[in-house]
């Protein structure tokens, strides 16, 4: 999902980067140079958000299992009944991607969850994303709208 939104936004710029060079100036055409730099952004967000919707069209759609929102937070009873379920969906995973924190380790369901993936025979595709990543992108976007607007 990600892959796409970034490739979809890299061939816009690379497009975009053209169009400047060989029609001239953005200023000179109909759209301002901020629109001509919103496209890209708007062109990654669309991927983003309806890559798995546009996929689909074409093969089979990727399932995702959530467990922040699939695992219910504060009824027990309920939170039991998905964490029991935890390995049945690990098993049936062929990636699993942990957004880590220091307190990762701290939740036993966390650890249930990647051992129950880890001792599976098949290969595995394990990515670990540490979730200050997403604030540091947000500030780099943040400062080149930031940039953009002044």
């Amino acid at each position: 999902m990600d892959e796409a939104a970034a490739v979809s936004s890299l061939i816009v710029s690379v497009a975009l980067g053209f169009a400047k060079v060989y029609l001239g100036d953005p200023e000179a055409l109909a759209f301002p140079l901020n629109l001509w730099l919103f496209c890209g952004y708007v062109v990654f967000l669309v991927q983003f958000c309806f890559w798995q919707r546009i996929r689909s069209c074409f093969v089979a759609p990727c399932m995702v299992f959530l467990d922040k929102l699939c695992i219910h937070q504060t009824q027990p009873d309920l939170k039991q009944e998905g964490i029991a379920g935890l390995g049945a969906f690990v098993k049936s995973s062929d990636k699993l991607v942990v957004l880590w924190s220091s307190r990762y380790f701290t939740r036993l369901w966390c650890v249930y969850e990647l051992g129950c993936f880890l001792k599976r025979s098949k290969p595995l595709e394990l990515k670990i994303l540490p979730v200050k990543t997403t604030a540091i992108l947000l500030l780099a976007l943040l400062d080149v709208v930031l940039l953009l607007g002044s």
